[in-house]
């Protein structure tokens, strides 16, 4: 029961990271398109 609950964790951690890195890279995109776009 302790593997499969951190295995669980894991995959969510790994999924939250993966989640706010792919959020936080489209923002600096867009402020980098606004930047240059003006």
């Amino acid at each position: 029961m302790r593997i499969a609950t951190r295995s669980y964790g894991g995959i969510f951690s790994s999924a939250l990271y993966s989640f706010a890195f792919e959020h936080y890279s489209t923002h600096n995109l867009c402020v980098y398109f606004e930047r240059v776009s003006i």
